[in-house]
């Protein structure tokens, strides 16, 4: 039998309001989310955009009005990679509510919801969404870990050429390797 690794951390207090840097991937790393276009550089700079698929947008606007869900968790920064996600929620443990229901929510409810809200609009719309059954959490220690995240966060679409969940990363690792 499977038994699951605990990740949370032994001496962090997660019943209070905490800083979580999440990310959540597509079930088989299909390139569904969104589109990395190499843009002109300058001054050795390289230049993306990022280009929003439909089901990306899905998963932008429940991200984006987390807030409609539920309250105690706010949303800071976000990116919307071709086959994950990474974003930083603010959660206040103690007063995580549902708002439609007055329910009190749990820290893996937010994640499940923004999972099962998505699926249900893109399957609304003649979408096909498969999220991966669990997520990465990290609690954010500091100001300074915040700041380091929000940057990766920013520069993530720059390294995609270069992210293990790139299957071309992977193809042209591959290809090297046979050679």
């Amino acid at each position: 039998m499977f038994i699951r690794k605990n990740i949370r951390l032994q001496k962090v207090e997660y019943s209070k309001q905490n800083f979580y840097f999440i990310t959540i991937c597509e079930k088989f790393r299909r390139v569904y989310f969104s589109e990395i276009e190499n843009m002109s550089s300058k001054n050795n700079t390289p230049k993306i955009k990022l280009k929003l698929k439909p089901i990306g947008v899905v998963i932008d606007l429940i991200l984006t009005n987390i807030n409609d869900i539920f309250s105690g968790v706010k949303l800071h920064k976000y990116v919307i990679m071709p086959n994950h996600v990474h974003f930083i929620l603010e959660v206040n443990i103690e007063n995580i509510v549902y708002k439609n229901s007055g329910k009190i929510a749990r820290f893996n409810q937010i994640i499940t919801a923004i999972k099962s809200k998505s699926i249900f609009v893109c399957e609304q719309n003649g979408l096909e969404l498969s999220w991966q059954r669990s997520f990465y959490e990290r609690i954010v220690r500091n100001e300074k870990e915040f700041e380091k995240i929000s940057t990766y966060i920013l520069n993530n679409p720059i390294q995609w050429n270069l992210d293990k969940l790139n299957p071309e990363f992977n193809n042209s690792l591959n290809d090297n390797n046979g050679s």
